[in-house]
């Protein structure tokens, strides 16, 4: 399975909106974190670490893979999971230790056509 992409663009949220950290919105590619982020969701999520248990993105520094997984501490090993079982859990406790978390996502918005609600 292709891994969570989201565009290289971002909008940053201005300080006046949310002072520190900063804050990003990044538009979600697929589906591995469905149902409550689906492909074009809008992604809000702040720059810093998360805790076990939170969902994160995530930037593989080597392949510049950028994945949104909930991130759990199994056994005393971090792993990344999708809520999405189709896609593969990914182990970052690991000897490359390639993954960076670049921040805690804080909530999504989704587009919603007017005979919708």
């Amino acid at each position: 399975m292709m891994a969570q992409q989201y565009e290289a663009e971002h909008k940053v949220i201005p300080p006046e909106v949310s002072e520190k950290p900063k804050s990003y919105i990044v538009k979600a590619k697929d589906d591995s974190m469905a149902p409550e982020i689906i492909i074009d969701d809008d992604i809000y999520f702040e720059e810093g670490c998360i805790e076990s248990g939170e969902i994160g993105m995530f930037v593989n520094t080597r392949t510049e893979q950028v994945v949104v997984r909930k991130a759990e501490c199994i056994d005393g090993k971090w792993v990344l999971i999708a809520r999405n079982p189709d896609y593969p859990i990914i182990d970052i406790d690991n000897e490359s230790n390639d993954w960076y978390c670049f921040g805690r996502v804080m909530g999504r918005g989704r587009k919603v056509n007017k005979g919708d609600w």
